[in-house]
């Protein structure tokens, strides 16, 4: 369906003048894509950056769990052995 391009091709001038009128509507519409278009591109570059800093101290938080562990149990063998 649609329109055969040979009408098409009658409705535009050869010097690339739209003989059809464009919608009033027309520059809301595209402005509201160029906003939507921004949103997006922010909302991933900030969940970019959060993700890149709360990846950064997870090793380090991870390494005091572990030391911590490691000296907490350290201390409960050796008081359930009698050494202090």
């Amino acid at each position: 369906m649609g329109i055969p391009w040979e009408m098409r091709n009658s409705l535009t001038s050869t010097r690339g003048v739209s003989l059809i009128a464009a919608s009033p509507d027309e520059q809301r519409v595209l402005a509201s894509k160029n906003s939507i278009q921004e949103a997006v591109k922010e909302g991933f570059k900030n969940a970019s950056i959060a993700g890149a800093a709360a990846a950064v101290p997870t090793p380090l938080i991870a390494a005091f769990f572990v030391t911590a562990d490691k000296t907490i149990l350290g201390r409960a063998r050796g008081e359930l052995h009698g050494q202090e």
